[in-house]
């Protein structure tokens, strides 16, 4: 069964089977696929300056870490067994322009 939002604390913790740390290589190499968005991410000079002692992680980064570790059975579909999308969305038309 699901949670609404006001089911959620701050500082809760969620445990999941598989726990992952997150890195400043996983840093690194989000700034080299996606760019960086914020100073407050870039700079640990800037962070520094705002009383944080080193630069946070990007908060999607984050955020889609956490989404890929909670929703982790829908990426371990194998290839060529992905549900046909008509199936999945009735409403959905597929059309091509030829």
């Amino acid at each position: 069964m699901g949670r609404w939002f006001e089911d959620f604390t701050v500082g809760q913790e969620f445990r999941h089977p598989t726990p992952r740390t997150m890195t400043e290589a996983d840093a690194a190499l989000n700034v080299a696929l996606y760019g960086s968005r914020f100073a407050l991410q870039s700079s640990d000079t800037f962070a520094q300056t705002v009383g944080l002692p080193r630069a946070p992680l990007d908060d999607l980064l984050v955020f889609h870490t956490v989404f890929g570790k909670t929703f982790g059975g829908t990426s371990t579909v194998p290839p060529g067994k992905a549900p046909d999308p008509r199936s999945v969305i009735p409403s959905l038309r597929i059309c091509t322009l030829w």
